[in-house]
């Protein structure tokens, strides 16, 4: 499967949330201070008025930060869209989720958010934004759950679920469960390792 075109969302942790326009200064400050060494960021944009939408936004050349908000559920959604990857989906996927999981560690470190911004550990949403090369089909989780399971058991390195969302007119989506929590740190090192 070559499709490289993917989103990562981390859920934000019950008991803590902040404004989203809280994270506009923030998202500047990761502009000003390269915060993300191999991308390039360029911009910020609100989008708080959307119901249900991307609340705000850092947009980058190679992927995009989002406050996400879709369907009442709060987290950092990044979104790969033209990294460089040597590979094909399981490359693809750990870059996306590595920068995800960067993201969240960043913003619950940011001394403006004072700790009150945490993300679980344990879940996560997986989504290839590609509808030609992956169509939500029975076929495409068939070709992508080997690498999928590859990186995802390493990440988790517990007891895991991963299940394709109900083909519904959306883009084919993993959702994805840990049995134990885990902090993103924790996560982030596991990937690298």
């Amino acid at each position: 499967m070559d499709a490289k075109r993917l989103d990562v969302k981390l859920f934000v942790a019950d008991g803590t949330r902040v404004d989203p326009s809280e994270l506009i200064p923030v998202f500047h400050g990761w502009i000003q201070r390269t915060a993300v060494a191999d991308e390039l960021l360029i911009d910020v944009a609100d989008y708080e008025h959307v119901v249900d939408g991307p609340g705000v936004m850092l947009i980058g050349h190679e992927g995009q930060y989002g406050y996400d908000q879709n369907k009442g559920r709060d987290g950092l959604l990044y979104s790969q869209r033209r990294a460089r990857i040597d590979g094909g989906f399981r490359e693809a996927l750990e870059y996306t989720l590595r920068h995800a999981l960067q993201a969240c560690a960043l913003l619950e470190k940011d001394e403006a958010l004072a700790g009150r911004l945490k993300f679980s550990g344990q879940e996560l949403m997986i989504r290839i934004n590609d509808r030609l090369r992956a169509p939500n089909t029975p076929e495409t989780w068939k070709a992508v759950e080997p690498d999928a399971r590859a990186v995802l058991s390493r990440v988790f390195a517990s007891e895991f679920s991963v299940e394709p969302a109900p083909a519904d007119g959306e883009p084919f989506t993993l959702h994805v469960r840990a049995k134990a929590p885990a902090t993103v740190d924790t996560l982030l090192g596991r990937l690298a390792s």
